[in-house]
């Protein structure tokens, strides 16, 4: 495998990830900025939010599901800029709500709701377009 092979790989293997670790870090980040404070129960919050985004989308999902995980998706997912839109839903919910764990909770919710929903919508319509 040649350089350019090994680095195209690569970013196929961590487009989605990345976007996703980068848009809940922005998140946090501007959550915590706009508590001025993060404490366990925050921390935990945003976790249980994100953790509930991820499981009900997988749960409504699951009967489309591949048989092996990653599914093919096509290679234009590489070049989304998905984290952006969830890191920006997220941060808006946060900044929306008074209180630091439920705005936490929330936020977590949202960026994860946000990402996956545009990675099957970016996916859907790319379907659309090859057809």
């Amino acid at each position: 495998m040649g350089v350019r092979d090994g680095l195209a790989h690569g970013i196929s293997v961590l487009a989605l990830p990345y976007g996703y670790t980068v848009a809940l870090w922005v998140t946090g980040a501007m959550a915590r900025e706009h508590y001025r404070a993060l404490g366990w129960g925050d921390a935990w919050a945003f976790l249980a939010g994100a953790l509930g985004a991820f499981l009900t989308l997988a749960g409504i999902s699951r009967s489309r599901m591949p048989t092996e995980i990653p599914g093919r998706l096509p290679s234009t997912l590489a070049l989304n800029g998905l984290a952006a839109i969830a890191a920006g839903g997220g941060t808006e919910v946060c900044w929306a709500i008074p209180t630091s764990w439920i705005g936490f909770l929330m936020a977590g919710f949202t960026t994860t709701w946000i990402y996956i929903l545009s990675i099957a919508l970016f996916a859907h319509l790319a379907d659309l377009l090859r057809r």
